[in-house]
This record gives C-alpha cells, structure tokens and sequence, in this order.
C-alpha cells in the first residue's frame, strides 16, 4: 500500500484530533453527571445506560488518542523520510554544480521577481523582452537565459499551485529548473565524465552491431535459403541418422506392486487404450525409442517382448518391446531443427574465413603483453 501524502496525513490528524477534543468533552460532561448522582447518595441508583456510556466515552478516548500518537508518529517519520531525500539530492546536485563550476548572476532572485508576478500566474507576460535574453546562470559549456526559466515556470505552474507566496514560487521553481538542466547535461556526458561507463557502452554498443551484423549474414540466411539448406543437408547425410531404435510402450508406476500387475497386462493382447484404463495412476506411453531416450532406464537392454521391472527416477518403469527397427537415414523433415543449426555454423565459418582473407590482423604485442600482467 503506497503512503499517504504528507497533507492528506496532516488532514487526517487534525480531524483525529478534532474527534479526540469533542471525546474528551463530552466524556467529562457524563463523569460530571455521575460525581453529582454520587454526591446526593444516589450511587447505587445510577441508570445502567449512563454507566454504558461512561464507559463507551472511556473507550472512544482512548482508542482517539491511540490514533492521534500513531498519526504523529506518522508524520514524524514522512518528514524524516523527506528530509533524508533532500540531504542525498542535495548532496548530488552541489558536487556536479562544483564540478561545473556553476554560477549565476548577481541578485538574479530579485531580477525574477520583477518578472514572475500575479499576471505571470494568470499567464499574461511577453516573452519577446530582449532583456530576458540575458545570461542567468552559466555551468559548463551551458548559458541558461532568463527566458528559458520564464518558459519553464510558465509550462509547470500546476507543479506549484500548493505555493501560494510568488517568492517561494520563484525560489523552488528556480531551483528545480536548474537542477533539471544540470541533471539533463550530466546525463548527457556521462561517456565522458566516467571511463568505465564509456567502456560499458561501448560495449553495448559493439554488441548490437554484432548482433544485427549475425543476424543478417548467418542467422537469417540459414532460416530463408531453403535451398542452401537442402545442399548442406544431402551433402552431409552421412551425419543425420537415426540409431537402432524400439517401437515400444513404456510405462511408468509409483509402486513396485502396481509395476508386477503392469507386466502380467503386457503379456496378454491388452490393448493400448485398455491399458491406460485400468492403470490410471501409470504413466503409459507409446512410440518409438532410442536406446539412449530419457524414458528409458540406463540398464534397460533391447529385446522383444516385456522387460522385467526398472527402477528409474525413483519410480518402477516396464518396457514391452513391439519390434526393433534398424538404424536408417533422418529425413530432412525429422531432423530440421539440428540440420539449421549446423547450417549456421558452417555459414559462420565461411563468413569468417573470407573476412580474415579481405582484411589484415595485426596483434599490438605490448599491449597484449600489458593484458596478460593485469589478469
């Protein structure tokens, strides 16, 4: 839940506070009139509704003043947050000020406020006075003009509608608009006020433009020239074939016991669709297998027929094997995914190889030495 704003905290207090004083009143007016029954020897005849509400005011009060500590605390901890913001943003901005060497002209407070006045916050003020074409602050290689701070107040009023003294407009105005531009130019130079970030986005940089350079004469051209797709697969078939395989079904149980009543299934002409019936809590699959496949256990060794009971991944695994199928050639289709990937590789080695026969690499051995001391 985001915080309050420190008003809306404040507005909430003093209504707490406003509830507590009326409380207490009223409170105090039923205490009176208790005393007064007691005094005159009616204590013992006092309304049991004037006890309850005794108490209820009792109650009421201090549940209010609860409120109105937890409220205070509140506010003191918002304006501590605050004030700890302010110290940091402070502390940031007066050390790029130093370091570029911010100034600003004499008494320019006062020059504004001949400027920014009741008819400036209506918007009524002419932006064509040459006067306001003057320097107001210098930093850097930056001039700040009058001008542009009057635009920048004249764009952000309702940033300030909550001020309602001209001078504390001009003084946070002012001082936003500086730090606003100061900030904008910091980032702006970044690359050149710290080394290593310039390092890192040269990096970036070099990055991308290897990435979009990858993209456009390796990775794309593998998945767009079919042609030279099919080439590479008929030149290398002899590397796409599929292993000694099993048509089977596998089926995996919890139990040890659940395995045994699997095996006495397998054994009988049980079809596929009966099987996953009756072995609802199994795991029952159906096609064909390489010996090195997931699915089945690392000891299981090929054979027809149904296997006896594997324990795989802590679990008790059955294999019935259908029939054994040879190894035999992958089809394009069958192997595509590996088939594009290898086809990128090669073409990456070509690119390589004709970008080292156009241009020339030399090695700058004492810096490569330099290199090599630092790691």
């Amino acid at each position: 839940m985001e915080p309050k704003s420190k008003y809306l905290i404040i507005m909430d207090l003093e209504d707490a506070e406003h509830d507590l004083r009326d409380a207490e009143r009223e409170y105090r007016e039923v205490e009176k009139e208790k005393k007064t029954l007691e005094k005159w020897g009616f204590g013992s005849e006092i309304p049991s509704e004037l006890l309850g509400e005794l108490t209820s005011q009792r109650k009421e009060v201090r549940g209010l003043k609860l409120m109105v500590k937890k409220m205070s605390a509140r506010l003191k901890e918002f304006d501590t947050k605050i004030l700890k913001e302010k110290i940091v943003n402070d502390r940031f901005y007066n050390s790029i000020k130093k370091r570029y060497s911010f100034t600003e002209t004499v008494n320019v407070k006062e020059e504004l406020l001949k400027v920014v006045n009741d008819e400036f916050i209506k918007g009524s003020w002419n932006t064509a006075n040459d006067s306001y074409k003057k320097t107001l602050a210098t930093f850097a290689d930056e001039k700040l003009s009058y001008l542009e701070y009057y635009r920048y107040l004249s764009s952000k009023l309702r940033s300030y509608k909550n001020l309602t003294v001209i001078k504390n407009i001009v003084t946070v105005s002012y001082n936003d608009f500086i730090n606003a531009r100061i900030y904008n130019y910091h980032n702006g130079h970044l690359e050149s006020e710290y080394p290593e970030f310039k390092n890192i986005v040269q990096e970036y940089r070099e990055g991308l433009l290897l990435f979009e350079l990858m993209e456009q004469e390796i990775w794309k051209k593998s998945k767009t020239d079919t042609i030279g797709l099919k080439k590479y697969y008929n030149k290398n078939k002899t590397n796409y074939f599929w292993k000694k395989r099993i048509e089977a079904i596998v089926v995996t149980s919890e139990t040890k016991k659940t395995a045994k009543k699997v095996i006495k299934l397998l054994k009988t002409n049980v079809t596929l669709k009966q099987l996953k019936e009756s072995q609802k809590n199994s795991i029952v699959s159906e096609g064909l297998y390489e010996l090195t496949d997931k699915e089945l256990p690392k000891k299981y060794k090929s054979g027809i027929g149904v296997s006896k009971i594997f324990k795989h991944n802590n679990q008790y695994v059955v294999v019935k094997v259908i029939k054994e199928v040879l190894p035999k050639q992958q089809l394009l289709d069958e192997v595509k995914g590996r088939v594009i990937n290898d086809f990128q590789t090669q073409i990456e080695k070509d690119w390589l190889v004709n970008l080292a026969s156009k241009y020339k690499v030399e090695v700058n051995q004492s810096v490569l030495e330099s290199v090599k001391k630092s790691l």
